[in-house]
């Protein structure tokens, strides 16, 4: 059994590096005035004496201080009766509880969070289909002579998630296009499958830096409160899918498909 003098040393040591003073149960930083705290005053609508609410902070990185948690948290405003809860309140005890989480190591902690997928393209109907590789597709020169190569594959997107942009890391040369469209398929109605982001590839496309499209609905004339809708993941009414269309192809058509991301946020 440790002495009582050995756990003593262990707990001071654990807070050696903290700074600043206790009132009550609050940490404050040194210099930060917190009125409502310190001289027992009555916080106002907003906050202190200034009227203006507190600034809030960023969320810090996961190897700060725990000094730079107790700011943070020095810094969420202290709620009082018939006081309205504003956006200041709730966005200061979210940086908290960001920055507390990368600093235990459970973060960093992203507002964007982003889908990786292979492809793994299925034929549509009897068109010729991609040639499958480990972890990509393509189309090698004079395989098949001509026509159109399309292909599909259904993606697993987070419920709820925001749709920012896709970003597809693809290249093609010689004849031909080579058209990439991330979908959504109703459930109960398959024809009704709108695209979300359509990307045409440019010849000699840079497929080690991908190109990117945002949300658009391109064809249906759809507005920004329509097409933020539409951003919004639901698995329960929708599927969500991937298709690569590469038309007019000849003999010197070549394509390459790497990888599919669907950057997601708030």
């Amino acid at each position: 059994m440790p002495s009582d003098r050995s756990v003593f040393s262990a707990v001071s040591n654990a807070f050696s590096g903290l700074t600043g003073s206790m009132t009550g149960n609050v940490f404050v930083r040194p210099g930060l005035v917190r009125p409502d705290i310190l001289t027992g005053g009555v916080m106002s609508p907003g906050f202190g004496t200034t009227g203006q609410p507190p600034p809030v902070q960023p969320p810090v990185s996961p190897t700060a201080s725990a000094s730079d948690l107790q700011i943070l948290i020095a810094s969420v405003p202290t709620a009082q009766d018939g006081h309205v809860i504003t956006a200041d309140y709730h966005n200061s005890v979210r940086n908290a509880l960001v920055a507390i989480a990368n600093h235990l190591g459970l973060g960093p902690v992203s507002d964007e969070m982003t889908i990786t997928n292979a492809p793994r393209l299925l034929r549509e109907g009897n068109l010729p289909e991609w040639e499958l590789q480990y972890g990509f597709v393509r189309r090698e020169r004079a395989a098949p002579p001509n026509g159109n190569i399309h292909g599909w594959m259904e993606l697993d997107l987070p419920e709820g998630a925001r749709i920012k942009k896709m970003v597809v890391f693809a290249t093609r040369g010689g004849d031909g296009s080579l058209k990439v469209k991330l979908k959504r398929q109703k459930i109960t109605d398959p024809t009704i499958t709108p695209d979300l982001i359509a990307i045409d590839i440019a010849a000699d496309a840079d497929a080690a830096r991908g190109t990117d499209g945002d949300v658009t609905i391109p064809g249906t004339g759809a507005g920004a409160v329509a097409i933020e809708e539409y951003r919004v993941v639901d698995n329960r009414e929708h599927k969500y899918l991937f298709t690569a269309e590469l038309d007019n192809i000849t003999e010197s058509t070549t394509a390459q498909i790497r990888a599919i991301q669907v950057v997601c946020g708030r």
